[in-house]
């Protein structure tokens, strides 16, 4: 039994040798991922950075002109007055719809109430120009157009 202990004990289990010593591909590979390189596509160039277990704390390579000029992009066309067959825009409807509701301040909007519809539209075009705002402007950045 003792001589069996012995042959095990000298014999590095299965996979675990080769993982305890650094062999020159491993660590050729680790020093490549560290490092920031560009990658060339046919189509487009794109920068990237690859960093081993770090996350890039600027991943949306945000500028601060983006939403003041999304914000003014989605305003000044949803005050356009061609709602509809009304004749008044997306704001002034939805800012009447928020006066209203603030008029009977402790209870909330009814479920059927035009509030909800105003709400979803006026803040789906301001996400969409926001998104499209910030794409466009990394895509003028990265000089892929």
């Amino acid at each position: 039994m003792a001589a069996i202990a012995q042959i095990n004990a000298a014999k590095p289990v299965c996979g675990l040798g080769s993982a305890l010593k650094p062999s020159s591909k491993l660590s050729a590979f680790k020093g490549a991922a560290l490092r920031s390189s560009k990658v060339s596509t046919p189509a487009a160039k794109v920068s990237s950075v690859v960093v081993a277990g770090k996350f890039d704390k600027d991943w949306l390579n945000s500028n601060g002109m983006v939403l003041p000029i999304a914000f003014a992009g989605w305003v000044i066309p949803a005050s356009i007055p061609a709602f509809g067959t009304t004749g008044t825009s997306l704001n002034s409807l939805f800012f009447e719809s928020i006066g209203q509701e603030m008029a009977h301040f402790p209870t909330g909007p009814a479920v059927t109430d035009d509030f909800w519809l105003y709400m979803i539209l006026w803040h789906f075009g301001l996400f969409m120009c926001l998104n499209f705002g910030q794409i466009g402007y990394n895509i003028n950045k990265d000089k892929i157009w």
